[in-house]
């Protein structure tokens, strides 16, 4: 599944290298996007240097290849992708839980639907299409204690990676 890492960093670099989605998602503009954004899961913060919130994780969930008539030549392969903005809410922070809402706006309007981007990894350009195949979807889990919850805020989205 070597497609899977090109659609991964086509994700990675979509995102982090949106000044929009980096801005509304920091907490300042000193963080940097590789502290904001996540593939499969969230670094665990220290006392001297918490996680950031709201942070961008995504994985892959699922892939289909799709192969050729003649000797099995692969044409090109679909991967699923969840990709939320998770923000940590302690007590009632409205203004948290529009950062996480703009967020993900802004993280869906870039990964919707983009149709034959193109990036070049090696020597090699590869060409990718994505669309979302569900509606953006909040939801809330309970964090450690009775007053911290953590609000998700997002959905799936097809890529296709071919050369």
């Amino acid at each position: 599944m070597l497609g899977s890492f090109y659609a991964e960093a086509f994700i990675d670099s979509t995102l982090k290298t949106d000044a929009v989605l980096t801005g509304a998602t920091a907490l300042n503009s000193a963080t940097r996007p590789d502290k904001l954004i996540f593939r499969n899961r969230a670094r665990q913060g220290t006392k001297e240097e918490p996680t950031p919130f709201p942070l961008i994780i995504y994985n892959l969930y699922t892939a289909d290849d799709w192969n050729g008539q003649l000797n099995q030549n692969r044409i090109f392969s679909e991967y699923l992708f969840q990709c939320r903005v998770v923000g940590e809410v302690k007590g009632v922070d409205l203004q948290d839980a529009d950062r996480v809402r703009a967020s993900a706006n802004r993280m869906d309007d870039l990964l919707k639907e983009v149709r034959v981007a193109q990036m070049t990894i090696g020597i090699v350009t590869y060409f990718f299409n994505v669309w979302r195949e569900s509606e953006l979807v909040p939801r809330e889990e309970e964090g450690d204690d009775a007053s911290t919850f953590y609000r998700n805020y997002g959905g799936l989205y097809r890529v296709q990676v071919f050369d």
